[in-house]
This record gives C-alpha cells, structure tokens and sequence, in this order.
C-alpha cells in the first residue's frame, strides 16, 4: 500500500542515511506527488535520469511509451522550478525501425530544449522478445551512425558546459575510493586527495575533462 514518493519521504527519516538516488523511472510515473517528495526530503540528491528514448511522437507512439515529447518536457520544467539545483541525464535511442529524417530532428530539438546534463545514446538494433524486433530494422547502419554521431555532438557541448558551470565553486564529493566520487548531482569527480571510501569531501573545482570534473580537497569549507 505504499507508493513510491511514500518510500522516499519515509527513507529521509532514517538517521545517518546522508543520500539516496534512484534511477530511471518512467516519465509517467513523475508527478506532482513524486516532485514533491524529491523536494521535501532532504537526503534525496539534486537528479533524475529521465529516460526518453526519442523526440518523435510517432515513434514514441509505436514503442508504447504512453507520453510525447510535451509531456517530457513539462515534466522537467515542473521539476526544475521546485528544485531549481536538480540535473537531468537521459536515454536516447536512434536509428529505431521506419525513423525518418524528421523523426530524427525532432530528437534533436528535444535534446536542445531539455538540456541533459549528461545523455546515454545508442544505435538501435533487435533484441529478442520485443516488439520492435519483429519490425523491419530499416535504417541503415551508416545512416544510423551518422545520426548517433550528430546526436552525441550536440550533448557532449551540453554536458561540457554544465561541467564548466562548476569550475572555481566547492561541491560536496561522496568519496567512492581512490580519490574518486560523485557529487549530490550525479557528476564524476576526480581529487588529488585519497582517503577512505564512504566520506563526504568538499572538493574545490579546478577544471574539467571528458564528462568528469577535477579538482582538490578544499580544507576552508
């Protein structure tokens, strides 16, 4: 009889649990109850993955996915006006059976005006046991690459400048061994510090390379 934004509020009672994240959900279950417990409790981290496969409503259509670029896109600004700090990533499939040139634009602009912090991208290719492999896999792979390609390029800039954005500030670094760690937002940080795993670190940002942050240990904060 509990639902799941109940569980998360429930789990930001427990004492000494210092962060909690959870990933993928399906962008139908996001609501307004699920908003509102991410703000609420405390110990749930600044992020969600939002996996949105396309930003085509015909192909969202055909791969049953029960909501449209809209949808995903009221989602996340309901979501970032109550918590203003949160940071999106998703799943992007292309290439998926009949996709058009079209289709595929759609997803571009989509991507534009989500603004992943970080994207997951594939090519599509049959798995055994869907539905979508008893389709014709019609895009051919050299167009299928060119598309992941242009895809990649456009959320690459986008995650380089959300890395950038954090250049000179002090985040708090859950310590995951060797001098490596996540922030409450999901970004990767590596420091010049090692200590034991489990700690929570205040790293000054110093810069950035490929989807990770660097920086040092900031004794002041």
């Amino acid at each position: 009889g509990i639902r799941f934004p109940e569980l998360l509020r429930r789990m930001g009672t427990i004492e000494g649990l210092e962060r909690i994240r959870f990933e993928s959900p399906h962008p139908h279950f996001v609501n307004d109850d699920l908003i509102e417990a991410m703000t609420a409790t405390k110990n749930v981290c600044e992020q969600l993955h939002l996996p949105v496969q396309s930003g085509s409503d015909r192909l969202l259509k055909i791969m049953r996915r029960n909501y449209d670029s809209a949808k995903v896109l009221d989602i996340t600004d309901r979501l970032r006006r109550s918590m203003p700090r949160v940071e999106v990533s998703t799943d992007i499939i292309v290439g998926f059976p009949s996709e058009t040139d079209e289709d595929f634009e759609r997803t571009l602009d989509l991507v534009k005006r989500l603004r992943p912090s970080w994207s997951y991208t594939f090519k599509y290719s049959p798995r055994e046991g869907t539905e979508s492999a008893g389709m014709a896999d019609d895009v051919p792979d050299m167009l299928k690459e060119e598309r992941l390609q242009r895809l990649n390029a456009l959320c690459d800039g986008l995650t380089e400048e959300a890395l950038a954005a954090r250049v000179g500030t002090v985040v708090e670094v859950l310590d995951e061994g060797d001098g490596f760690g996540r922030t409450r937002d999901g970004f990767k940080v590596s420091w010049t510090v090692t200590g034991p795993a489990g700690r929570l670190v205040k790293v000054r940002i110093t810069g950035t390379s490929k989807r990770i942050l660097k920086g040092e240990t900031d004794e002041r904060a």
